[in-house]
């Protein structure tokens, strides 16, 4: 066809070119990504259709722990790397037997001079490595730090051999205690637990068992002093109500992680932490928790905080946000007297990031759509 005869023709008949229409109809077909295992089922699971149901029930562990998430350089091997690799200097790399069994990897490094020494619960996914900079955030002030890989999570040497489970996750948080106290020396007193979102619900557990002993286990009653908690939630079973509304998720989870239900007993002072940017855990989560304990914890709501901005190795990385969340702990323990004041920043004191506590927003003045609600 001559460039004359295309002339004559609508735009959508001439060689070479493409009308909107067909760009629209070519789009539906467009090839998407395949859906991941989970994403699959959890689809399947919001019709609500009973073999869903008894098919979630049989792979619960893969639905509420995410090991082998990766978020350091793009590492998908089973075994961690030495600490060195993830640009955390002078810390101890332990292997730590739990009263049932399994053996976990810890990372250690000890405090300075007047700093207590930090048991860190990770989360639900990821691992060691995906806590790098908060920890580097955490040592480079003066605080030791102790973190261990739940069982069924990387371990150096060989790939974990178990599925994660709750009271597996409550072992390892005794285990960081126990270690610290028998093979360091670190007295109850210098030791504060902190808990990263699912880590949060561990983090209060092991607060109470510290507290009311475990005779079974040879452990005396002791006096902790103090549990931070970072985006957590009240309530695994809610967390999951929320995600998928069609499961009868009361009856089909064996792991519940309950911290509404007993963080009224702990007596430790409780710092709950929250960021209203939260993608994952809506910042009700720490409300209520609050509410829950009977008006014995403090709640710190941070403006543009996210869930995922401590993790090196995503495109959310905010390293701003992690100061800002480490600041606000800091600050915490400082004022009841468990280590000095927080660094004096640099920064313009209009800035969001120069003072923690620009940052921080009580609930009585968010909007509802802050809440999730």
């Amino acid at each position: 066809m001559s460039d004359a005869d295309q002339k004559k023709l609508p735009v959508e008949n001439k060689v070479g070119s493409v009308s909107e229409d067909t760009i629209a109809n070519t789009a539906m077909y467009t090839r998407r990504p395949p859906k991941t295992t989970a994403e699959f089922w959890s689809e399947f699971a919001k019709t609500g259709n009973p073999l869903a149901w008894c098919l979630m029930k049989l792979w619960e562990p893969h639905f509420e722990f995410a090991p082998q998430r990766v978020y350091t350089d793009g590492e998908q091997g089973q075994t961690l790397q030495p600490p060195i690799r993830y640009g955390l200097k002078h810390y101890r790399v332990n292997d730590l037997h739990l009263d049932s069994g399994e053996t976990v990897t810890a990372w250690y490094k000890p405090a300075e001079k007047g700093y207590p020494t930090i048991v860190y619960c990770h989360g639900n996914a990821g691992s060691l490595d995906g806590r790098a900079a908060i920890l580097k955030e955490m040592t480079d002030r003066g605080f030791g730090a102790i973190i261990a890989g739940y069982p069924g999570f990387k371990r150096r040497r060989m790939p974990p051999l178990v599925q994660p489970s709750e009271n597996a996750c409550y072992a390892t948080g005794h285990a960081m205690v126990r270690y610290l106290q028998n093979r360091r020396g670190v007295p109850m007193e210098n030791i504060v637990l902190f808990g990263e979102s699912l880590g949060g619900a561990v983090a209060l557990r092991t607060a109470l068992n510290l507290e009311k002993g475990v005779p079974e286990m040879g452990y005396e009653p002791c006096k902790v002093p103090a549990v931070i908690c970072y985006n957590t939630f009240t309530s695994l079973v809610k967390r999951a109500k929320e995600q998928f509304p069609m499961l009868p998720a009361d009856a089909l989870m064996g792991n519940r992680f309950e911290s509404d239900k007993i963080i009224a007993n702990v007596k430790a002072p409780v710092l709950l932490m929250h960021g209203k940017a939260d993608e994952y855990t809506s910042c009700r989560h720490s409300i209520d928790l609050e509410k829950a304990s009977e008006g014995k914890a403090t709640l710190e709501l941070l403006d543009g905080v996210t869930h995922s901005a401590t993790y090196p190795g995503t495109d959310k990385q905010d390293p701003e946000q992690l100061r800002r969340l480490i600041d606000c702990a800091h600050q915490y323990l400082h004022e009841r007297g468990l280590c000095p004041s927080p660094p004096v920043r640099k920064k313009a004191a209009d800035d969001v990031g120069a003072n923690w506590k620009t940052a921080v927003t009580k609930p009585d003045t968010l909007k509802n759509d802050e809440l999730g609600r």
